[in-house]
């Protein structure tokens, strides 16, 4: 799939992570509307589906499919849904509106979880983002999304970022955190220290008892 048609496709959600108030609007509205049309092609299928007993050669219903399956490769984030090796996913062109998703979470989390709660795609992303080989303008893009991460209060998945910060790994990175960890609010200290703290031990695995441990840890030092 072309640059081009990616952007035809889903150029409108740089407009999610916007600064402007008016444009974020802009862009909302249009991934509810792409969201309904994903619904409303869904609900055909379906009631294909049950007319035709799943009978695929009936052309009605083989149409509508094809209608579904279209409709979500305009919305969000079903736009997104591919498989992609690891290897590829650094110069992947689907890459920046993987990125839009993550980053509207990390920048405006009760409006994505409004309108775009999906965690297991969350989590998928995460996951597939932890490869080496990160071009220098996602790099910037994903520590900037770990500054908003850490500072907040403790969100679904979002220990997966440590895999992302792992290779992401760097002096400025650790700089950063650690400004972050210096703040009064306990939740930054919490994250920033743990993130720092793998980093430093990139042996460790990142656990939910090797968390648990960490915020146990932290709460007997405050």
């Amino acid at each position: 799939m072309s640059d081009e048609g990616w952007e035809a496709r889903l150029g409108w959600t740089h407009g999610l992570i916007s600064a402007v108030p008016a444009e974020r609007e802009i862009a909302l509205r249009h991934h509810m509307a792409t969201g309904a049309a994903v619904l409303a092609a869904l609900q055909r299928m379906n009631g294909h589906w049950h007319r035709t007993r799943a009978d695929y050669s009936d052309p009605a219903f083989r149409q509508s499919i094809a209608e579904h399956i279209a409709a979500q490769r305009y919305g969000f984030p079903s736009g997104i849904w591919q498989q992609v090796s690891a290897k590829d996913v650094p110069h992947w062109p689907g890459l920046p509106y993987v990125l839009n998703f993550l980053e509207w979470e990390a920048r405006y989390p009760d409006l994505w979880t409004k309108h775009a709660r999906h965690w297991g795609t969350k989590e998928s992303w995460l996951r597939a983002l932890a490869v080496p080989g990160h071009e220098d303008i996602t790099r910037e893009r994903l520590a900037a999304m770990l500054e908003l991460i850490v500072a907040r209060a403790y969100r679904c998945k979002d220990r997966r970022y440590v895999g992302i910060a792992r290779v992401i790994d760097s002096p400025e990175l650790r700089n950063r955190l650690a400004s972050v960890a210096e703040q009064p609010n306990p939740w930054a200290r919490l994250h920033a220290t743990y993130v720092l703290d793998m980093l430093r031990h990139p042996e460790r695995p990142n656990t939910r008892a090797v968390w648990k441990r960490h915020v146990a840890g932290v709460r007997r030092t405050v």
